[in-house]
């Protein structure tokens, strides 16, 4: 048992009468003391920990009631004067009987440890932000931690619903948003997509979260790795989610059957094609597709590593599979005809044609060139990852084509800071630009990448 079980044990409890306080006062005694009584008194401690008095005393009741601190009665104390000294311990045990059956390992248990294990990080936490600083607060610390838990090796967190999330972390709908708007301006959550609720393609959907692992948060543990760039490059799905804005806003305005059919012989679709594509509001819709879509994406270039022929062979096929069970929904199965019904699976390889594969073969162009001209092609090995930010909460025609590439390096050789590749027209040309620093980037074209979320008066977009 590690320090990091411990955090990720305290993250990963779900129960209303702790708080995201709680967590992050339990959490910095077992740093400090371990199954230890703790003997200090209540200023103290409160001291060590960066909380204030209140917060100590409540904090331990609340996991008094729990069972997860024990009081410990000191000799003697009955006869002491003055206020009594409440000493106590942390009883690891039960806690981790609280989480049985959800102790999954978390990949990232050595970034958890940078956030919570760190004395000057656990210096600058405060309950209240404090205005124009950066420090994150307690509620967005822990939210954070629950976040890089629940995600891979590149920062992706999926299949947890918003509910998940916020019993996780202990906190309110309010608290929840306000402290994942705090991460996002500060840089260490990039961006991400809310769950949505449908009845059509998709169904119900939980959010999708993308961190930046390299933030200096994380400290020496942090990952880094290449973005690519291109201004100017295309992005195949753009086709796919108009389709949304056709059949989802034409289907608004309640356009009939015979209507819709003439739209869809006019695109060269198959008859019916539109049911597909009723959900509403369309164009959140359409940013899950295209998340969707990118992320198999992202596993066709990490084939393609291995086996360079990868994109072109049937591996379409298994991936079609995998597509199909995650699209439509019991509700959507049970009212569609049975002939539109039979459709799903034309549906699904249009999709890996027209968008996955596409998508994939133009972003291993795209890589293969920036990395030879910026003569990094050695951090290219087997167990290479890659991950697609898209703008999505951008809907301009113009600007919605813009993706950002990165690429995360799977072997022994490491990158000492994370590396920005540019390509954009300069004097007729095409040229690749590097940039070593973020703070370099001017916050609008973040967004336009895809790696800066949209805030707008403390409310994100």
């Amino acid at each position: 048992m590690t320090n990091e079980d411990v955090i990720c044990w305290a993250l990963k409890l779900r129960d209303d009468r702790v708080s995201a306080i709680d967590k992050y006062f339990l959490i910095a005694v077992w740093r400090r003391y371990g199954t230890n009584t703790v003997t200090d008194k209540v200023k103290d401690l409160a001291q060590k920990i960066q909380l204030n008095d209140r917060y100590v005393s409540s904090s331990r009741n609340a996991w008094v009631e729990v069972g997860v601190v024990e009081p410990c009665p000191m000799p003697g104390a009955e006869s002491k004067r003055g206020r009594r000294q409440k000493s106590f311990r942390i009883n690891i045990e039960r806690l981790a009987a609280l989480v049985e059956g959800n102790k999954t390992f978390s990949l990232n248990q050595n970034l958890i440890r940078g956030l919570f294990c760190q004395n000057e990080r656990l210096g600058r936490i405060r309950v209240k932000r404090e205005e124009g600083s950066d420090a994150l607060t307690v509620n967005s610390l822990v939210l954070l931690g629950v976040l890089v838990m629940s995600a891979d090796k590149t920062g992706y967190v999926s299949g947890y619903g918003e509910k998940a999330l916020r019993e996780m972390a202990g906190l309110e709908k309010s608290q929840f948003r306000y402290a994942l708007n705090q991460l996002a301006e500060v840089g260490v959550l990039r961006n991400w997509l809310p769950g949505i609720s449908s009845k059509h393609l998709f169904g119900r959907r939980p959010g999708v979260y993308w961190l930046n692992l390299g933030h200096s948060f994380f400290g020496e543990d942090r990952v880094h790795c290449i973005y690519v760039f291109d201004r100017l490059a295309w992005r195949p799905l753009d086709r796919i989610c108009d389709f949304y804005g056709l059949f989802g806003a034409r289907t608004f305005r309640r356009l009939d059957k015979e209507e819709l059919a003439k739209i869809e012989q006019r695109e060269g679709l198959p008859a019916g094609w539109s049911e597909y594509f009723r959900d509403r509001p369309w164009f959140k819709t359409a940013r899950h597709l295209s998340c969707l879509l990118g992320r198999h994406a992202c596993l066709f270039l990490e084939r393609s590593v291995v086996d360079e022929d990868s994109l072109g062979d049937g591996e379409g096929e298994p991936l079609s599979k995998d597509l199909e069970r995650e699209l439509g929904t019991e509700h959507w199965f049970k009212h569609m005809a049975e002939d539109k019904r039979a459709l799903l699976p034309d549906v699904v390889e249009y999709f890996v044609d027209h968008g996955v594969k596409k998508w994939a073969d133009v972003a291993a162009s795209l890589y293969k060139e920036a990395l030879r001209e910026a003569d990094l092609e050695c951090f290219l090995c087997e167990n290479t990852k890659f991950r697609i930010y898209g703008s999505y909460q951008l809907i301009n025609a113009d600007v919605g084509r813009k993706w950002t590439l990165a690429i995360f390096p799977g072997g022994e050789e490491r990158l000492e800071e994370s590396i920005f590749l540019f390509r954009d027209r300069q004097r007729g040309k095409k040229r690749w630009e590097r940039l070593n620093q973020e703070k370099e980037i001017k916050g609008i074209s973040l967004m336009h990448m895809g790696l800066r979320k949209r805030i707008v008066s403390g409310l994100s977009e």
